[in-house]
């Protein structure tokens, strides 16, 4: 059941890719919603001239689509917009919207309306009339410095991944102001940004500059060849010794310390490398697997299309755009739902005070690790849920790894101090509990019994091997919404198999279209599916609230951080399909858009972002360059055949400038353009500083602390919520008494260690200590 929304009706004008992803998730809810075309601003016709037809189409598929001119026929849209629920439009039709209803804001003509507002920079600071398009866009949120080879350019990821990013928080920002709505009977306003959108996506880039002084590079490939292309090494242990049969390393001691491993992990690669060159990456996933080591393939679109997981979950839709048949992707979640607790009266304790965050009363429970749910439960928190976190008794990776100060800084303490753990599970409280004892088991059942949603991010096979299946959990509370977010999905034959964020860009096929040439790939850099993947967790929750208003039942919702990745490249997946021909690689180039690409500026490793869309704008780059011998390529053909030259003259003129005043020259003739922003840029940033856009508390252990804030703006002015995360075991006795344990329960969990506030596995790092 994916009709979550069915009784809520949606409104988007068709004016950016943004605001159609928004589109795309809404119906995959379930919502009505309508699409406006407006005559003299609309997305289609755009994406039309880039033989981007089949994208408007995936994207406004089930969308009702209306035709007309806004300007002249506004009656149209505030008639439409009387029995809609949310109304939705982006950056370049904000002074239409401003124009039609100047007599009387939307806001006040329509108190109970949910609106959203999707920009590149935001509506207000130093950047936000900035000229930009998919590369600008892309580079100015982070990704794009860490992306690629070192002594290389820096790459971009096509398929207009920003505006997919500030879709996807559009949609969680609106359906959390609509639960508002649907609470309090006011409407609000939601504002989000493509730059903040894609900030929020990344978990290490700013704090590793904040935290450990680190300017973060463009690093070695972490592909490894083999015989018939590439995989992927996630998670590296001493287990790898049992893949490529060296069983006297395996059982080697040095092997067994955090010390000695970081010592001789060079050497194990070399021997990983030597080993996958003499097997296919068929063979070397089949095997891994068996083993539960986190290696997967990197697979092309060819290999995706036709994926017995993909298949077995259903996931493709077989359809037809423009006369062409087509596969493209369903929702990457699938719902079980359980019509059994019709009688039950649920309440949810929303807090009837002004000023409470939207989420206010929604209690979530969250068991996870890594990214992808830390990153879901941080959403929900951010925005006022009251989220409690269960750990288990050992040093999860995000408390192991980039310190306070750098990793060689390892206090007695050190697992309070990594800004990884610190920055996704701020405003949450914290526990530490054994679920594989009996004891630790009735503690997450009774705090089960009391929370409206759980969240879980482990592989597939792990809550029921602790005895906590759905039905189990359900079984305790028969209203409960349980969200499993895991690498393959819970159902098909990749279902209990392992993996990270980086193994998923592998298997998803993002991978196969990052690149220089397609014989030298390049992965995002970071992982890319677990913030998407955790925001689709975050929104599917509060969807799941919003049905149960009307049907109390239990659910189970599934979501796919392989589907979820893989949404991601809707764009090559179709223009594999219309062309097979059609380069995947594409480096930073452009077809229709010549000159494009990142261009060397004043600086180490300093890099501009420049894109010229039509004569206009290339015309008007002659003109800031000063050279009138650029204008005899007056055609995208010329400028093609001559592309040497001019991007030669481009990055000789970029090289005098720093790239900050680069672009501010080049916005003076309205060429998209942008510094390609490290993370030392962005920390220091003037327009992130203008729009208040950081977070910061103050640590016991870690002391003060900046972080990412929201990428949400919201009329309603609720301020940033700004707890610090919490301590190993943190809130164990508060915890535990709210549901009524006592001190001596309490005494006695700690001395069996089914509680504790110390890892259990410290003797791995004692060797620094």
């Amino acid at each position: 059941m994916n009709n979550l929304l069915n009784d809520t009706k949606i409104i988007i004008l068709a004016d950016s890719i943004a605001s159609l992803m928004t589109a795309r998730i809404f119906t995959f809810l379930g919502a009505e919603v309508y699409v406006l075309n407006d005559s003299n601003n609309n997305i289609k016709d755009f994406l039309n001239k880039q033989n981007k037809e089949s994208l408007y189409c995936f994207l406004t598929e089930d969308c009702k689509l209306i035709d007309l001119n806004i300007k002249e026929e506004a009656n149209i849209l505030f008639n439409t917009l009387e029995e809609a629920d949310i109304f939705i439009y982006s950056r370049s039709s904000i002074h239409l919207i401003e124009k039609i209803s100047e007599k009387q804001s939307l806001e006040s003509r329509y108190p109970q309306l949910v609106i959203g507002i999707e920009t590149p920079y935001g509506t207000d600071g130093p950047y936000s009339e900035w000229h930009t398009n998919e590369i600008t866009d892309f580079a100015m949120g982070g990704y794009m410095q860490f992306c690629g080879h070192p002594n290389k350019e820096p790459l971009m990821i096509h398929g207009f991944q920003a505006e997919l990013h500030s879709g996807l928080q559009l949609a969680f920002g609106l359906i959390s102001s609509y639960w508002h709505q649907l609470q309090k009977n006011q409407g609000t306003t939601v504002e989000v940004s493509r730059m903040e959108s894609m900030l929020n996506a990344q978990v290490w880039f700013v704090p590793r500059w904040l935290q450990e002084g680190y300017i973060w590079p463009r690093e070695p490939s972490i592909l490894i060849p083999c015989k018939n292309g590439h995989v992927i090494w996630g998670l590296q242990t001493p287990e790898i010794f049992l893949l490529i049969e060296k069983i006297d390393l395996y059982e080697d001691p040095k092997y067994r310390t955090a010390h000695g491993w970081n010592q001789e992990i060079g050497n194990v690669k070399k021997l990983l490398k030597d080993w996958c060159q003499q097997h296919t990456k068929e063979e070397i996933y089949e095997r891994a697997q068996s083993l539960r080591i986190t290696i997967t393939p990197v697979n092309n679109i060819v290999d995706i299309l036709s994926s017995e997981q993909f298949e077995h979950r259903k996931w493709w839709n077989k359809t037809k755009y423009n006369a062409n048949s087509v596969k493209v992707p369903t929702a990457p979640w699938k719902i079980n739902t359980v019509n059994d607790a019709s009688n039950i009266t649920k309440t949810n304790n929303f807090d009837e005070s002004e000023i409470a965050l939207p989420l206010k009363g929604i209690k979530v429970l969250e068991v996870t690790n890594n990214w992808a749910g830390p990153h879901a439960g941080r959403m929900l928190a951010d925005l006022g849920a009251d989220v409690t976190l269960i750990e288990r008794n050992h040093v999860q990776v995000t408390r192991s790894k980039h310190l306070l100060g750098g990793d060689h800084h390892i206090a007695p303490n050190f697992y309070n101090r990594a800004h990884t753990f610190n920055q996704l599970n701020r405003n949450k409280k914290g526990i530490v509990v054994d679920l594989s004892n009996a004891e630790g088991k009735e503690i997450f059942l009774k705090l089960a019994k009391e929370t409206d949603v759980i969240i879980e991010n482990n592989s597939s096979r792990v809550f029921p091997n602790f005895g906590l299946s759905f039905e189990e959990i359900k079984a305790h509370n028969p209203t409960v919404i349980l969200c499993s977010i895991s690498g393959f999905g819970a159902t098909g034959p990749q279902a209990h198999h392992v993996a990270l964020g980086s193994n998923l860009e592998g298997s998803s096929g993002l991978v196969s279209t990052i690149g220089y040439t397609d014989n030298e790939l390049s992965e995002s850099g970071s992982f890319y599916a677990d913030p998407i993947g955790g925001s689709f967790g975050a929104i599917l929750s509060i969807a799941a609230l919003i049905a149960q208003q009307k049907n109390k039942q239990a659910m189970h919702i599934d979501i796919s951080l392989l589907e979820s990745v893989s949404l991601f490249i809707i764009d090559k997946i179709l223009m594999y399909q219309s062309d097979s021909k059609t380069k995947m690689v594409e480096a930073n180039q452009s077809d229709f858009f010549v000159p494009q690409g990142a261009f060397q500026s004043a600086g180490k490793d300093c890099w501009l972002a420049l894109s010229i869309e039509n004569n206009q704008q290339w015309n008007q780059l002659c003109k800031a360059l000063k050279n009138k011998d650029l204008l005899q390529y007056d055609t995208v053909k010329k400028r093609k055949k001559n592309i040497k030259l001019i991007n030669s003259t481009i990055e000789s003129w970029s090289k005098k400038f720093d790239h900050y005043e680069a672009t501010k020259i080049l916005q003076l003739f309205n060429i998209p353009s942008a510094p390609i922003l490290a993370n030392w840029e962005v920390a220091a940033d003037p327009h992130l500083y203008e729009r208040n856009y950081w977070l910061k508390n103050v640590h016991a252990d870690a002391g003060y602390q900046r972080w990412d804030g929201y990428p949400w703006r919201i009329s309603k002015h609720w301020k940033m919520r700004t707890m610090p995360a919490p301590r190993f075991g943190q809130h164990n006795q508060e915890v535990l008494k709210s549901i009524g344990y006592t001190d001596n329960n309490i005494l006695d969990f700690i001395k069996s260690g089914i509680i504790s506030d110390i890892p259990a596995d410290l003797h791995m790092y004692i060797d620094q200590i």
